[in-house]
């Protein structure tokens, strides 16, 4: 993967979500997520790959709440690069997502304890 979306959060548990995608994955989830067609990435498609990291981190954020553990997630971070290794403290959980438009995105949550 060679585009990486980082958004940590912070509270009964604490940790970091992590997205990956290559590019190919991020043109198809930009493009629609923008109603048109992009075939390179720039500073407002890696935006909106930010921004859908933030909402599904969100999402996540409400429903651990509903299980009781409060969280507040911080802004995200995109990366890009080649050849990248992301490492983490704790307990990884590696997740399939699928997206509204492909299912090429792996979601790992890294938990280390919390308050």
């Amino acid at each position: 993967y060679n585009i990486v979306t980082v958004i940590g959060f912070l509270g009964d548990i604490e940790g970091n979500f992590v997205y990956s995608f290559n590019e190919e994955t991020a043109l198809k989830i930009v493009s629609k997520m923008m109603g048109m067609e992009y075939n390179t990435l720039d500073e407002l498609s890696l935006s909106a790959i930010g921004e859908l990291g933030n909402m599904t981190s969100g999402s996540i954020a409400m429903n651990l709440e509903k299980l009781g553990y409060k969280i507040d997630i911080t802004p995200p971070t995109v990366i890009t690069g080649r050849d990248m290794k992301i490492t983490a403290e704790g307990l990884i959980i590696k997740l399939p997502v699928s997206l509204f438009i492909t299912e090429d995105v792996e979601l790992h949550i890294a938990i280390r304890g919390g308050k």
